[in-house]
């Protein structure tokens, strides 16, 4: 945990049980996006911070100490993206997080989807077989895309990434079956295939899902034995 690159500012959340709290970035300081679907507000750190935290889609925030002045941001940055944005000085980066969140860096957090999630790069040391008990690790499992509002929300993180490796989640199929399945053995319903996908091929007996950004994250249907970068979440209950 690289404690020296955050500074945590705490307020209490009003609804349930959960703390939120906003999270310096101090590796994207000095960066800001005008992104136009929330209006620039004016406040102190403490007001600005209990003004993202009450809507449902800030997962961000930028505030300028000299100027008074915040904006709130419906993705949750890890990185700068090499084309968004802009170095404008005294911009400071915060996220916005749960405190049941796993106190790991690289995790955010969706109020709209309650839960924290991250984006494992690619180990070549690892299988798919080690993404599951690595995620359960942190208190969750490998995530679940169950509808288009999470793919496309998803996507809009992995963009700041910039992946050509492949980017695995939950999804099993045993060639010889129909369903394909979720970790808890449920029947998948959604699905975000590419357009030459599935393939029907029964080279081997079971086979899982993978999505690439250089096709527009369509799924395809992949062997056990690829690999690639891979998405952990942890499902916030309300307790």
């Amino acid at each position: 945990m690289l404690l020296s690159c955050f500074s945590l500012i705490f307020f209490p959340w009003l609804e349930g049980t959960a703390v939120l709290k906003g999270e310096n970035q101090v590796h994207l300081k000095n960066w800001f996006i005008d992104e136009p679907i929330f209006p620039l507000a004016h406040g102190s750190l403490a007001a600005c911070t209990s003004h993202c935290v009450t809507m449902d889609e800030s997962m961000s925030m930028f505030y300028n100490g000299d100027a008074q002045k915040c904006i709130c941001i419906n993705t949750g940055y890890i990185k700068r993206p090499s084309a968004l944005g802009q170095s404008v000085a005294g911009w400071n980066y915060y996220l916005i997080l749960d405190e049941r969140c796993y106190r790991e860096s690289g995790y955010v957090y969706s109020k709209i989807f309650n839960s924290c999630y991250k984006l494992h790069p690619e180990n070549i040391s690892l299988s798919y077989a080690d993404y599951s008990p690595i995620c359960g690790n942190e208190g969750g499992e490998l995530m679940k895309i169950d509808s288009e509002k999470k793919q496309q929300h998803i996507v809009d993180f992995l963009d700041q990434f910039q992946l050509s490796s492949w980017i695995l989640f939950q999804g099993h199929h045993r060639t010889a079956e129909l369903h394909w399945y979720y970790n808890d053995k449920s029947i998948m319903s959604y699905f975000n295939w590419h357009p030459t996908q599935p393939e029907k091929t029964l080279t081997y007996a079971d086979e899982i899902i993978g999505m690439k950004r250089h096709d527009g994250y369509k799924w395809h249907d992949i062997w056990l034995y690829f690999k690639g970068a891979f998405l952990c979440e942890r499902r916030i209950l309300e307790y």
